[in-house]
C-alpha cells in the first residue's frame, strides 16, 4: 500500500526500496520504520513509500459522516501532536492537518 510519508507509522514494514531525488537508497525493502527512518525519509523529501499490507483493492470501510470521520482523524492526529498540543499554534496546525486529511481521503 503506498502511503504518504506522513502517514508513516513505527513498526510499519518497507515493501520497497526506497530512494532520493538522486537515486540513493535511503531504506532496503522489508525494512521496519522507526522514527529516525520516518525523519529521514522527511528530510531527504521523500513523499511516498510502499509499506507491507492491506492491497490497496481491498474494499475499504464506510467512513460515515464528515463529523465521524473528522472525529476518526482527529483520535488519529493526537498521537501525533501528543505533549505540544496546550500550545495554540500546534492545535492549529492540528485542526487544518485534520481537514487536509479528511479533503484528501474524501
Amino acid at each position: 500500500m503506498k502511503l504518504q510519508v506522513e502517514e508513516l507509522e513505527p513498526g510499519m514494514r518497507v515493501a520497497e526500496p526506497v530512494h532520493n531525488a538522486q537515486n540513493i537508497l535511503l531504506i532496503k525493502g522489508g525494512t521496519d520504520l522507526t522514527e529516525k527512518r520516518i525523519l529521514t525519509l522527511k528530510t531527504w523529501g521523500v513523499t511516498h513509500v510502499v509499506v507491507e499490507g492491506r492491497d490497496t483493492d481491498e474494499e475499504l470501510p464506510d467512513i460515515g459522516s464528515e463529523k465521524e470521520a473528522y472525529e476518526r482523524i482527529e483520535k488519529r492526529l493526537k498521537n501525533k501532536f501528543t505533549g505540544v498540543l496546550e500550545d495554540p499554534v500546534m492545535a492549529e496546525i492540528m485542526k487544518r492537518a485534520i481537514i487536509q486529511i479528511q479533503k484528501r481521503e474524501g
